[in-house]
């Protein structure tokens, strides 16, 4: 026979409380904000945290503080974390790649900061959905008033996704930095303020061809432009009527940022009287704006008099291009490690130094 016992995970709070019950009754020297950090990584164990406390004490001769803390666990400073969050909000491109580069050159943990950084995002939104509660710091609520919703549970998703491409980069810190440009370029206002000048550019190019009308050398520079736009675009096939047209239709015209990856995890069903009818993997619901589905017709339009997209969510089944992609890439990446493990001087070297390695670090010279 035998006894189960199913435990439930304990309360931030409640194992916060216990910390400073233990160091008060020993007369020790602490910072809360470091005692609540040992209780964020107990992550609901009062045995993980209070390991974690006996570490910190030996490491900080007899105190908890939130320096030491962050020195042992090598965690990035909070303020860091909301600076960081502050410019991406404000999608201040050149600072964040700068901020970025200081955090390397510090040493810093690039991964810890990312799940700092994603944490915070999960403050905002609690902060957007209870604005009054007494737990939320200022600073916190200041961030909330700066971000729309969804653009908020976009950068959660992009970050979340961020981690698990980070031991596929070929850095820590170019990982880092593609996931903070990509918040950026999913921004709902920036998706805008590009649309805005592309609507511009043809009154633009209008003005100008009224103005240089009068010289004979623009003229000419203009008669051999046309031939080359007009062969440019004879080279795209128009008919869409299954899924393989549709995707040399996706490899052909120029989407870009989050109506390129929309469109990559799409499915083709049906194209009839200029209405495209198209099924998204689920898993990329949060692309679908007006904003993205517009971008897209933009691009169709330059091939198609006339076309309207409607795209539903559902399964895709691994028949999408993104998905297709990824499995070739798989594949040559499991072939790559393959050949690379079965090299026999890599085996004599596990061998004597009784060591495996790291199937994580095995990459294509290509990607690096």
């Amino acid at each position: 026979r035998c006894l189960q016992f199913n435990l439930n995970k304990l309360t931030l709070k409640e194992i916060l409380t216990h910390l400073k019950f233990i160091m008060d009754s020993e007369g020790l020297n602490y910072e809360e904000s470091a005692l609540a950090k040992i209780a964020d990584f107990g992550n609901g164990s009062m045995r993980d945290a209070l390991s974690l406390l006996d570490q910190s004490i030996s490491y900080g001769n007899s105190s908890v503080l939130a320096k030491d803390i962050k020195d042992m666990l090598c965690l990035v400073q909070h303020d860091d974390i909301i600076e960081l969050a502050k410019l991406v909000i404000e999608r201040k491109t050149s600072a964040i790649i700068n901020f970025v580069k200081d955090l390397t050159h510090k040493g810093e943990n690039l991964s810890n900061a990312l799940n700092d950084l994603t944490s915070l995002i999960h403050q905002i939104a609690i902060a957007q959905i209870l604005p009054n509660s007494p737990d939320i710091k200022e600073e916190i609520h200041t961030l909330a008033n700066k971000i729309s919703v969804h653009d908020l549970q976009l950068y959660y998703q992009i970050a979340v996704n961020g981690k698990k491409d980070l031991s596929h980069s070929p850095s820590e810190q170019i990982g880092f930095e593609m996931t903070l440009l990509r918040m950026i370029a999913f921004h709902s206002e920036y998706s805008a303020e590009k649309k805005t000048l592309k609507i511009k550019n043809p009154a633009t190019n209008n003005s100008k061809e009224s103005a240089i009308k009068d010289s004979a050398e623009s003229t000419d520079k203009k008669t051999n432009a046309k031939p080359e736009e007009a062969k440019n675009t004879s080279n795209i096939s128009i008919s869409i009527s299954n899924q393989k047209d549709w995707e040399s239709v996706i490899k052909k015209l120029p989407f870009k940022g989050a109506a390129k990856m929309l469109v990559k995890n799409t499915l083709f069903c049906a194209f009839n009287n200029n209405k495209l009818k198209l099924t998204l993997d689920a898993n990329f619901s949060n692309l679908l704006t007006k904003n993205t589905q517009k971008a897209i017709e933009n691009n169709l339009l330059d091939v198609f008099d006339e076309i309207r997209v409607v795209i539903e969510t559902g399964q895709t089944n691994n028949n999408s291009l993104a998905q297709k992609e990824g499995v070739i890439k798989k594949a040559q990446q499991q072939q790559l490690e393959q050949k690379y493990l079965g090299d026999e001087s890599l085996q004599e070297l596990e061998k004597t130094f009784q060591s495996k390695v790291n199937i994580k670090s095995i990459k294509s010279l290509k990607n690096i």
